[in-house]
């Protein structure tokens, strides 16, 4: 199984792990060596609405003649991205707030990337629905299962 193809989900699944450990560790290192919370956020969101903004004009402009056809979907597209957009601002300042307060930065993620797995997977199964299969919740059980043992003995 050839995991680099340039258009497979486990490239880009890889490419969005380097950059959000790149991410975390350079806001732990700020926080670590005592830079302000608000100081480190302000920025942080500052250059997210630069890069996003370079973002958008390039998509913009290599993408306008494709842009907005499609008026039949347009509100529900304007609010499930308002939704969105939304939660991941809130994530943005919430979860800057933990690994400030987190002495192990993984703590943050070894809590909630697995009740997000779990959540997106039962999600899928009654929304979307994708047919259940028992091995999953073996799997679930052991991720909770090295939940509790790691957050018993931090």
């Amino acid at each position: 199984m050839n995991y680099f193809k340039v258009n497979s989900w486990e490239l880009y699944s890889l490419l969005y792990l380097f950059f959000i450990l790149v991410s975390i560790i350079t806001r732990k290192h700020l926080f670590n060596i005592k830079c302000n919370y608000k100081d480190v956020l302000f920025f942080y969101i500052l250059f997210l609405i630069i890069f996003l903004s370079i973002i958008l004009i390039y998509l913009y402009n290599k993408e306008k003649d494709n842009l907005f056809k499609n008026k039949k979907n347009m509100n529900t597209i304007i609010l499930f991205t308002f939704i969105s957009s939304l939660c991941v601002s809130l994530v943005i300042i919430i979860k800057t707030k933990a690994y400030e307060l987190t002495k192990n930065i993984s703590y943050v993620d070894l809590l909630t990337l697995p009740l997000k797995i779990i959540f997106l997977y039962l999600f899928s199964i009654m929304v979307f629905g994708k047919v259940f299969k028992p091995i999953i919740l073996l799997g679930i059980l052991l991720a909770l299962s090295g939940i509790v043992i790691v957050l018993k003995n931090q």
